[in-house]
């Protein structure tokens, strides 16, 4: 079994009791394919909610997603604009778990606890205790150059502030975001550059945000409006092939990975570029998804759904800017299909 090389027998056996005591189902792919096994049982009992993928990519692969619909793959220029693009508009996603009759749209929410090859992270993750109710505290930070964050933040927390990466406040970061229920960041991310995040000021990008940072405790849910922020593989989906062997992240090299080992119930994030709004009205782009999101979490609907209906919403949506160039709608589709729920996400 590919998970008890990750992590050992032991806490793979531990892991499965844990999900068995819970009352909840496991498939497994027993020699065949999984994503098959996952849709079959989807489809015969109507009392599932959602999915949740125990591994790490190199466990249960994600899936290279083509941003573009088919209803756009004829546009003009399109193939320009995928070499002007540095993911190619190829994006990981792990959808396909959710989605009955493979039309790209997902029926069930799904979530996905990487185990980074660590068994404390893993078992961890399946042991959190209930979340606390909304809102306890909430945590925010932003690149200088994304005030659109602002109003979504505002929402959370009507009478608190964002903390910019160019900060007007001294001796920034470190940030205070000690004992954050919540936290929403809005910066920039590498996929070579696992552990950080950044901000952008006059000089250049400096280092807004690592490892270092988390919080401790860590927050509940982590809320990544970053390039690259969930990307829980080594390699990003342009750079892959179909079929082959995928490689997972450690806590060691992913914010991502690191947050969940500190404790933090769902990291909601891009495993892409991602695109941010900066003309005015800001609606458009990933401003909807951050701002669904955020609403389905504050209606006291769990992380991994609430992604799910945040999807379901922003489809409906697109384009979100009416009038504006066509390519539009097509970062608008790579913003859907690229957001994953990592954690146990319920």
């Amino acid at each position: 079994m590919l998970l008890a090389r990750k992590v050992g027998p032991d806490a793979t056996r531990r892991a499965m009791q844990t999900i068995r005591d819970g009352g909840h189902i496991l498939v497994g792919d027993d020699g065949g394919d999984l994503l098959a096994a996952a849709q079959a049982r989807l489809a015969g009992d109507r009392s599932i909610e959602g999915v949740v993928l125990l591994g790490g990519v190199d466990v249960v692969p994600s899936r290279i997603t083509d941003a573009v619909p088919a209803e756009l793959q004829g546009l003009p220029g399109l193939k320009s604009l995928r070499l002007k693009e540095r993911d190619r508009l190829q994006v990981w996603s792990d959808d396909a778990y959710g989605d009955l009759n493979g039309d790209g749209a997902p029926e069930f929410p799904v979530s996905r606890i990487p185990d980074g090859g660590d068994p404390t992270l893993l078992l961890g993750a399946l042991a959190l205790p209930p979340a606390r109710p909304w809102p306890g505290r909430i945590g925010g930070l932003r690149n200088a150059k994304r005030p659109f964050a602002d109003l979504v933040y505002r929402n959370l927390d009507a009478n608190g502030r964002m903390y910019r990466s160019a900060s007007d406040i001294p001796e920034m970061p470190p940030y205070p975001l000690t004992n954050c229920d919540h936290l929403y960041l809005v910066l920039h991310g590498n996929w070579h550059e696992g552990t950080v995040l950044r901000g952008e000021d006059e000089d250049g990008y400096p280092e807004a945000f690592s490892t270092r940072d988390i919080p401790n405790p860590a927050p509940q849910i982590v809320f990544s409006g970053c390039c690259y922020g969930a990307l829980c593989a080594t390699q990003v989906a342009r750079d892959a092939q179909p079929g082959a062997p995928q490689q997972g992240r450690t806590a060691a090299d992913s914010l991502a990975l690191a947050f969940l080992k500190n404790g933090t119930r769902a990291f909601v994030g891009c495993t892409a570029v991602h695109y941010s709004p900066d003309l005015e009205p800001s609606t458009y782009l990933g401003e909807p998804m951050h701002r669904y999101f955020w609403e389905a979490v504050a209606a006291g609907i769990p992380p991994a759904k609430a992604l799910y209906l945040a999807k379901v919403k922003y489809a409906v949506g697109i384009p979100h800017r009416i009038g504006d160039k066509p390519e539009l709608a097509i970062f608008e589709h790579k913003i859907l299909r690229q957001f994953v729920c990592l954690g146990l996400g319920w």
